[in-house]
């Protein structure tokens, strides 16, 4: 207590142990669908455009539906959002793409590996340098090549210096490789075949990774993405990039299984899209695609069309200038958005969205080209 040396009036508060109650998001999105890159079934939660390529890469292609849903989702006022890669593990294919480094008194000492598994691997471009044989440590360097003057130059996207295979070493290659690249991982496989030798030789500036592939997903590959989220509580929104429903009402096995995850855990719906080119301008047309009545999902309509990244009056010319693509990213966004800024009492329709080319430069996703990590 407080010791008073004057006569006075005393004003002394006390804290009643009341604390206000923390606003609990309730628009936090979850992408689950194929990638070009990044961990299989893995949770991963995602701040921003920069965080998600730094892990599933780049915009790869005007086909890549996980790229441009990430792309619609941030640039049109979306927050945080987990995305989920699926693919089928136990594909023969399924694999990162290689290549084995031979050492001065062996072969295959240490293998480079692309740090997830599928064919974007086989774009790394990985050269050693060691002017000589006797030296104690080498140098990596691990990039892409890009076209100059028709030929191709390797550039440089990373760069690990001083490496040696001591286990135990602040600078043995695994350790520092494994923690620090973003684009690929070291495998040691014999500790007495001498460091890695030089490569490649002669005029070759870099060597590409190889043998990389990724199994397309299956019903089970979806079923073991949504196991993983029962454990992901703050989880609301669902979006299955490139599930559209089915245009003969067949359904998808996708939004199938997203619905009885939904109905499963009770807290999160599915944002279900139509199917391209479909006109729901009668009721006879909606009814046509049996759609879910599951009180855990929504659709919204029509497609939207955005510019194609990839057209270039110069150097693409004949791409299309514009995509056409699935809403529930941007509805998604919409979600996030209008929770953010305003809070759940305003109904998401009551904000505008990107309908047509001239009102959707803001959904414009980077093409790989133009992204390099």
């Amino acid at each position: 207590m407080p010791a008073y040396l004057h006569p006075g009036v005393y004003l002394e508060e006390i804290g009643s142990g009341a604390r206000p109650v923390d606003a609990v998001a309730t628009s936090v999105t979850v992408f689950v669908g194929e990638s070009t890159r990044g961990p299989i079934a893995t949770p991963t939660l995602v701040h921003s455009q920069d965080d998600y390529e730094a892990v599933f890469g780049p915009l790869a292609s005007a086909t890549d539906t996980m790229g441009l849903a990430a792309g619609a989702f941030y640039r049109n006022g979306g927050k945080d959002a987990y995305f989920v890669r699926v693919a089928d593990p136990t594909a023969a294919n399924t694999k990162a793409a290689a290549l084995d480094l031979d050492g001065e008194t062996a072969t295959k000492v240490v293998t480079v590996l692309a740090s997830s598994e599928g064919a974007w691997g086989n774009a790394i471009f990985v050269k050693v340098r060691k002017p000589a044989a006797t030296d104690t440590s080498f140098a990596l360097d691990v990039g892409h090549t890009v076209k100059r003057s028709g030929a191709d130059v390797f550039v440089v996207d990373e760069t690990f210096a001083g490496l040696n295979l001591t286990d135990g070493d602040a600078h043995f290659a695994p350790s520092v490789v494994n923690t620090s690249s973003r684009l690929v991982r070291l495998k040691l496989n014999s500790a007495t075949g001498g460091l890695p030798k030089a490569f490649p030789t002669g005029n070759v500036d870099a060597t590409a990774l190889a043998g990389g592939a990724a199994g397309a997903a299956g019903l089970a590959d979806y079923r073991a993405a949504f196991a993983k989220l029962e454990k992901v509580r703050d989880i609301s929104i669902i979006v299955l990039p490139g599930k559209a429903m089915a245009a003969n009402g067949s359904g998808n096995i996708a939004v199938a299984e997203a619905l009885s995850h939904c109905n499963k855990v009770g807290n999160r719906m599915v944002i279900i899209d139509p199917p391209s080119g479909t006109e729901l301008t009668t009721a006879a047309a909606v009814n046509a695609l049996s759609l879910p009545t599951s009180n855990y999902s929504a659709l919204y309509y029509p497609w939207l069309t955005i510019p194609n990244p990839f057209y270039n009056p110069d150097s693409n010319p004949t791409a299309p200038r514009i995509l056409t693509m699935a809403p529930s990213a941007f509805a998604a966004a919409l979600w996030s958005r209008t929770d953010g800024r305003r809070g759940v009492q305003t109904g998401e329709l009551q904000l505008p969205f990107a309908r047509n080319p001239e009102q959707a430069r803001d959904c414009r996703a980077r093409p790989a080209q133009d992204r390099r990590h």
